[in-house]
């Protein structure tokens, strides 16, 4: 684990780590959680409590340094060097960034409905509706395409999106949650 923690240290780019390497620590720290109570307060169970408490700062430093250098350099394609742990740490990060652009694109384009959408507290952002009449194809808030769509057809679509197809009565919101 040191020499992975000085490696990152010394490397201004992701350097290849075992995928598994948390995984390895954590699997580590477990056969050591449950210390027979012979050995409680003893020299060994005290090693062994500082033993845990040092795979944990290192791995806790890996970490950080890790999703520093991701975040700095988010135009670089390291994600066959993440981890699974570290892309569920940066998963949510890096909505928040596009999210940032999306707003700052809405401002900069006078997306006002956009805006007046984000009033709404907790909404869902998509919503699954039932068309009541032919619709043909438009582009969502999310830049993706939806449609075209008959009577009848039922799609999830993006609560901004239907909410105009919504007060027109071309489309019947479902009770599904999301």
């Amino acid at each position: 684990m040191f020499s992975i923690l000085e490696l990152e240290r010394k490397n201004k780019k992701l350097t290849t780590i075992p995928l598994s390497i948390y995984r390895d620590v954590t699997d580590h720290i477990k056969d050591y959680k449950d210390v027979p109570e012979d050995l409680s307060n003893t020299i060994p169970e005290t090693a062994m409590t500082k033993e845990r408490e040092l795979l944990l700062n290192i791995s806790e430093k890996i970490l950080k340094i890790r999703i520093n250098k991701t975040l700095t350099n988010p135009e670089e394609s390291v994600g066959h060097l993440l981890t699974p742990e570290e892309k569920y740490i940066l998963e949510p990060l890096l909505s928040g960034s596009r999210r940032n652009i999306k707003l700052l694109r809405a401002i900069n384009d006078g997306h006002i409905e956009f805006l007046t959408g984000l009033e709404e507290p907790d909404v869902n952002p998509y919503v699954a509706v039932k068309f009541l009449e032919d619709t043909p194809s438009t582009v969502g808030i999310d830049s993706r395409t939806y449609g075209p769509f008959k009577e009848d057809d039922i799609a999830i679509l993006p609560t901004d999106n239907a909410k105009p197809l919504l007060i027109q009565k071309k489309v019947q919101e479902l009770n599904v949650d999301l």
